[in-house]
């Protein structure tokens, strides 16, 4: 088990821009010596031009958009369910 700290970046992810990136970089700067837990929303609704992608493949752009960082387990995924009524 991991005993650092665990810093929680919440998101749709829909689609992964370069902010996103620029809010996980100053996250990691800010707080080095943190676990960074990618909490990302799975859409559980219709698709539509606002949530276009699944919990899957929202993560995976996102793991993409990572994989040049050399992270190697500083950076954590899990997927929430996000359903259309807050069900």
């Amino acid at each position: 088990m991991n005993d650092r700290p665990t810093a929680i970046f919440p998101g749709r992810f829909q689609p992964l821009h370069l902010r996103h990136l620029g809010l996980v970089k100053e996250i990691l700067q800010n707080l080095p010596y943190h676990r960074l837990l990618i909490a990302v929303a799975d859409w559980q609704g219709e698709r539509t031009r606002s949530n276009f992608l699944t919990g899957s493949e929202a993560t995976a752009l996102v793991a993409l958009g990572l994989a040049d960082w050399h992270l190697d387990g500083q950076v954590v995924f899990k997927q929430l369910p996000f359903r259309p009524n807050g069900d």
